[in-house]
Order: structure tokens, then C-alpha cells, then sequence
């Protein structure tokens, strides 16, 4: 077990430093394209974060572990949006961008029903997995869309083209940021799980504690390196694209490969908390520019509530 725990403090190191470059890179890639920060965080950060969750489920479907491929999906958003989010919010308080209103939050919204829907007769299929991966490709379309058609200001349009060495080398140090990432969330995970079923912990609670906190760890990190760097587009468009990526782009290929059973548990009792937590983010960003430091708080007693209340159950 000693050695599973230095694993697990290698795997934390490789989060943390993958999730530095990434954001690094990735911010400065917008910055010489013209793109807009939450575009970056939706798509490149969201998605080089979300890597670990997808290795997981791909994983634990091939081995017919559903308890984990679920509880690491909803965990993970879990995480996301109260832990994360709640920490980010106590940190720099999030800037709300029209986009996120426009877009982002009711794609995050619909990601979610969809999932509760085709979970509700207690399996997602492979017809089903087809169904969110194709969703995903939709709204991965719409956003990457959107930005082309709406650039970020007419000053973007007007600025000397960016020299290709400086494109590159922040593109490889995205890459590399996203290896990191990938790399780490899969050793820290692997370690844990370990651990977890040397001390008899069941699939379920494995995938919504140790796993999905794990494999959230890389949107911890880039989200608190984000805040550290006042790029709040990031940080909380981090959030959003990578609670999507989760619903969409881990739950459905993880289908493909073998169907993820509901299994013994009841549906409200697996899904109440995401679908509480999920419509609570927007409740706390109506009318407001930020997230304030209350509405983070809101968000971290949420999270704790339903994990708490998971594992004694």
C-alpha cells in the first residue's frame, strides 16, 4: 500500500504541472488567435481535463464495472461544480460571459436531462451511447461555430498575424500540459482504486469519491492555476465543458463498449444530487456578472451534502 501512496503523490505532481501548461499554453494560444478564453476553456482545457474520466470509463466498461463508469461521471460533475467551482468562486469570483447564457449553460442543462432520460429504464445502451456521443459532436460543432462567426473584439481581426514559432511552441506546450494530465490522472487513479479495494470499498462509492475526485483533479488544478491568473473565462467555462465532455463524451463511448447498467440502486438515488446541483449553478448566476463568494460557498455545502449522504446510505 506504501507504494500505491507514492504513485498516488507522483500522479497529483503530473496534474498539477500538466494543468499549468495546459492553461498556460492554451490562454496564450487565445491570446495570439484572437479567440475567446471561454472557447479555450470549453473545448482544449475541458477536454485535455476531462482525458482522465474518459481513460477511467473506458477502462471499467471493459472490465463490466458500470458502478464505476456512473459513479465516476457523476461524481466527477459533482466535483466539478461544487467543489471546483465553489472553490474558484471563493478565490476570484467568476465573471459571467453572455455566451454562457446564450449557450454553454443550456447545452450543460440539456447534457444532463438527456443522461437522466436514457438512464431511466436502468441501462445506457449502445443505441444510447451513439445517441450522447452524436450530441456531443452537435454541440462541439455549434461552439466551435459561434466563435469562428462572433470573434472576440474587431481589434483580434485587425492585429498582425501571430508568428508561427510562437503558435507552436504554446500548441506543444498545450499537448504536453494535456499529457500530463492524462498521464497523472491515470496513475493517481489506478493508485487509489488500489487502495480503495484492498480495504473492501464498494464499485459505486469507488467511482463517486476516490475515482471521480482523482479524475477530477486535473479541472481542480487547472481551474485553481486559471484563478491564480485571473482568467476567469477559463475557469469557469473549465466547468461547464468539461460537465458536458462527462455527460456526452465519457458516458457514451464507455456505452459503445459495453452497456452501463443502473444496476440494484434506484435512479433518484444516483442522479438527485446532479440534477440538484445542476440547476442550482444557473439560480445562482441569474442576474448577476459573477459568481460571488456566497454562491461558491452555496456550492461547496451541496457537494458535501450529497457525498456525505452517498457513502452513509
Amino acid at each position: 500500500m506504501f507504494a500505491d501512496v507514492l504513485m498516488a503523490g507522483l500522479g497529483i505532481a503530473l496534474l498539477v504541472g500538466g494543468a499549468t501548461l495546459l492553461v498556460s499554453g492554451s490562454s496564450r494560444l487565445a491570446n495570439l488567435l484572437g479567440v475567446p478564453q471561454v472557447l479555450v476553456g470549453l473545448t482544449v482545457v475541458a477536454w485535455g481535463t476531462s482525458a482522465p474520466e474518459l481513460v477511467v470509463a473506458l477502462t471499467a466498461s471493459m472490465k463490466g464495472s458500470s458502478g464505476i463508469v456512473l459513479g465516476n461521471v457523476i461524481g466527477s460533475n459533482l466535483a466539478n461544480t461544487g467543489l471546483i467551482l465553489g472553490i474558484a468562486a471563493l478565490l476570484m469570483t467568476p465573471a459571467v460571459e453572455r455566451r454562457l447564457w446564450t449557450f454553454d449553460v443550456p447545452a450543460m442543462l440539456g447534457s444532463t436531462a438527456l443522461f437522466v432520460i436514457l438512464l431511466a429504464d436502468g441501462a445506457i445502451s449502445y443505441i444510447d451511447g451513439i445517441v450522447l456521443v452524436v450530441v456531443f459532436a452537435a454541440i462541439t460543432f455549434a461552439t466551435v461555430r459561434s466563435a469562428l462567426l462572433h470573434p472576440r473584439d474587431v481589434e483580434a481581426l485587425d492585429a498582425p498575424r501571430p508568428l508561427a514559432k510562437g503558435v507552436a511552441v504554446n500548441l506543444l506546450l498545450s499537448l504536453v500540459g494535456a499529457a500530463g494530465l492524462v498521464g497523472g490522472g491515470h496513475i493517481l487513479v489506478e493508485a487509489a482504486t488500489k487502495v480503495a479495494y484492498t480495504l473492501g470499498v464498494p464499485d459505486v462509492v469507488i467511482g463517486l469519491t476516490l475515482v471521480a475526485v482523482g479524475t477530477s483533479l486535473p479541472e481542480l488544478a487547472a481551474t485553481l492555476v486559471a484563478a491564480a491568473r485571473r482568467e476567469s473565462g477559463i475557469a469557469l467555462g473549465n466547468v461547464i465543458g468539461s460537465n458536458i465532455f462527462n455527460l456526452l463524451a465519457v458516458t457514451g463511448p464507455a456505452a459503445l463498449v459495453r452497456p452501463v447498467m443502473l444496476g440494484e440502486v434506484s435512479l433518484w438515488r444516483e442522479t438527485g444530487g446532479l440534477i440538484i446541483i445542476s440547476l442550482m449553478l444557473p439560480l445562482l448566476l441569474i442576474g448577476r456578472h459573477r459568481l460571488t463568494r456566497a454562491g461558491g460557498f452555496v456550492l461547496l455545502v451541496l457537494y458535501a451534502v450529497f457525498i456525505i449522504r452517498r457513502v452513509a446510505g
